[in-house]
């Protein structure tokens, strides 16, 4: 027996044709009810009230798809603007995303509309995922990438920190904790929350309301979560006998798993992925201190309890159970749209040579994607680069402390006027009947084999997009290129279009 493997698995072996692996229990497996966060079991815990000696969860043999985590966090292709091939309308759009792992695509979608000034009817993004944990961060990432209150260097900077680091600064810990009471009072029906207006909780059930303010509630700072135990148990089981040599291991799926495919993920430079891998911390800025736990990473997976009067029963067990081999970058740190104009990003000294290397990395292609969406959000134009190679030199006068925060909160309301982003969470096929006729899809690894389900739910001329495993590090080159022709089987009966994003197939009806 061993801890369940979730859909985000069965995705992947589907589409690689991988059997999945099978419990082996002497008695009937039963779903125990998940618990309140303070009698949960957390495996990795230190503490003797979270994890008693009868009922522990031990690893079954790891897999290599088992790195890439159960539960999404984030995405493993770039950032899209969902509505950029469609033409201008008066009429509703509707956009679906499955499983997207974060809001990137969103983010790109709201200021691409205003940027562009683009006369678009209202536009409703229903957004699955199959936890609440998961749909928990997205609010919390929306709200934070829309607080006018702080200056949009310092917002950017504690967006990317949230979203892709097992480790964050003490103040954003804090500022974590404030806007978590916020969002429990939005999801208890707040009118006055910023993101009323925005977000429409209506498709959601009682119970997951609760597990969302539930997830809310245990961001706070006072909440025991060891991250640091949590990434260093994983990683031991992940690499076995190999982690005594696990720089090489490191190096090994840098050269040969995330930057063997074309594109451009070399952004990502190889001390900063190897700095991930071991510690959790993707993004730093400047000598900033990293030294709180993310606790909005945390989320639940299903395992077997193996001793004590409970064996054999399921039962949620609370841990960081996300990515640990690709990492955060490719969603936001490794392309840019107006690529033309931003050809400076990707400059590359000594071309040629033995001392070859990119002047820029994905920290900073990932703060200026962050910077020119929201800069066009809030201003209603594009973000341009002053001087080429540096990514703030756009701001202008946002660098000012006089600057106008009550403008800035005007245009954002304006820029979201329109915009209902609809949350779904539990099992795909019946979330789905909750969904009108789509505009677009857009499909992540762990999705792509619910693409069938989606022929009768599309207008004509709708867009699919799918994910591929181009980045994914566990996967072999063959195994990467079975991905892609096992994507175009299940998308038989629709027409493959052209799509100019990496790690991205597009597909019409």
């Amino acid at each position: 027996g061993s801890l369940r493997r979730t859909s985000a698995h069965s995705a992947l072996e589907s589409a690689l044709r991988v059997p999945t692996r099978q419990h082996s229990s002497t008695r009937a497996p039963t779903r125990a009810p998940r618990q309140p966060a303070s009698a949960m079991a957390t495996f990795g815990s230190k503490s003797n009230t979270m994890q008693t000696n009868t009922e522990k969860f031990v690893w079954g043999a790891a897999t290599r798809t088992d790195a890439l985590g159960s539960n999404q966090l984030w995405g493993w292709s770039p950032a899209k603007d969902l509505l950029e091939p469609l033409p201008e309308t008066t009429g509703d759009l509707n956009v679906l995303l499955a499983s997207p792992g974060d809001l990137r695509s969103v983010l790109r979608t709201i200021s691409g509309r205003r940027s562009h000034d683009r006369k678009m009817g209202s536009i409703n993004i229903y957004v699955y995922e199959r936890t609440p944990e998961q749909l928990a961060r997205h609010l919390l990432l929306l709200r934070i990438a829309f607080d006018w209150e702080l200056p949009l260097r310092q917002r950017c900077a504690a967006w990317l920190e949230v979203y892709g680091n097992a480790l964050v600064q003490g103040r954003t810990e804090t500022y974590i904790g404030r806007l978590a009471d916020e969002l429990v009072d939005f999801v208890g029906g707040d009118d006055e929350s910023p993101l009323a207006d925005v977000v429409d909780l209506s498709r959601l059930k009682f119970k997951e309301r609760d597990l969302l303010s539930a997830a809310f509630v245990s961001w706070k700072p006072t909440q025991p979560f060891d991250i640091n135990d949590l990434w260093e148990r994983r990683l031991r089981h992940q690499l076995g006998n190999r982690y005594d040599a696990k720089q090489g291991v490191f190096d090994w799926d840098y050269r040969y798993g995330l930057i063997a495919g074309k594109g451009d993920a070399d952004l990502v430079h190889l001390k900063q992925y190897k700095r991930w891998r071991e510690t959790g911390v993707a993004f730093e800025f400047g000598d900033c201190v990293y030294d709180a736990p993310n606790r909005t990473l945390g989320s639940y997976v299903e395992g077997l309890l193996k001793q004590g009067i409970n064996k054999g029963c399921r039962r949620e067990v609370k841990g960081f159970w996300g990515d640990m081999s690709v990492g955060p970058y490719c969603g936001l740190g490794i392309d840019v749209r107006n690529r033309q104009e931003n050809e400076g990003l990707f400059e590359i000294h000594d071309r040629g040579h033995a001392t070859e290397r990119r002047r820029h990395n994905a920290t900073e292609i990932a703060m200026f994607n962050l910077l020119a969406d929201l800069y066009a959000t809030e201003k209603g134009e594009q973000y341009t680069l002053d001087r080429k190679n540096d990514v703030f030199s756009g701001l202008g006068s946002y660098l000012r402390k006089d600057r106008d925060a009550l403008e800035q909160a005007e245009n954002i309301v304006e820029s979201l006027d329109g915009i209902t982003i609809v949350p779904l969470c539990g099992q795909f096929e019946k979330e789905l009947h909750k969904v009108p006729e789509l505009d677009v899809v857009d499909l992540s690894v762990t999705s792509v084999d619910k693409i069938k389900l989606l022929k009768d739910k599309l207008k004509p001329n709708a867009r699919i997009y799918a994910e591929t495993g181009q980045f994914l590090v566990p996967l072999k080159k063959e195994e990467k290129a079975t991905f892609v022709d096992r994507v175009k089987e299940l998308a038989d009966g629709f027409t493959q279009t052209k799509c100019d994003v990496a790690a991205t197939l597009a597909f019409t009806n």
